[in-house]
């Protein structure tokens, strides 16, 4: 099995997806307004809307949601964000960041996003092996 870093350098580079994946609880999906959303609790807390690309899923889902058997997906797909306008006149700039972490480069949305216009979800389980290492996110598709 290769190690973190190999597996990341084999990867393709995530600032070069079209689509990012936010991972939530079922009762966080649950909650989700239709406008206006500016994420988690841990999102709030840390400034930004955590996202991961297709290729860093299965690393997420395992060191973030090891815990739970059920998780919701939701695709973002960047043609559909104006980043960098803002998005109404009571709305602030919305703007798309990559930071480092762990050796690889994840996506933070600062600002906030419309959860009807910007995301497609589903809810995805765990294998019967108890892993996450073969989510599929081909259907999650505007």
């Amino acid at each position: 099995m290769p190690s973190q870093q190999e597996a990341s350098a084999a990867a393709p580079d995530p600032r070069q997806a079209t689509v990012l994946y936010k991972i939530l609880l079922p009762s966080e999906a649950e909650q989700l307004p239709s406008i206006k959303w500016s994420g988690t609790q841990l999102d709030q807390k840390d400034g930004f809307l955590h996202f991961s690309s297709k290729h860093q899923l299965p690393g997420t889902l395992s060191r973030f949601f090891a815990h739970v058997e059920e998780v919701v997906i939701c695709a973002l797909p960047l043609s559909t964000l104006a980043l960098g306008e803002a998005a109404a006149e009571d709305r602030p700039r919305r703007t798309l960041q990559y930071d480092q972490s762990h050796g690889q480069f994840f996506g933070h949305i600062y600002g906030m996003i419309d959860p009807e216009t910007h995301l497609v979800w589903r809810r995805t389980y765990r294998s019967a092996a108890g892993g996450w290492d073969s989510v599929d996110v081909s259907d999650l598709t505007f």
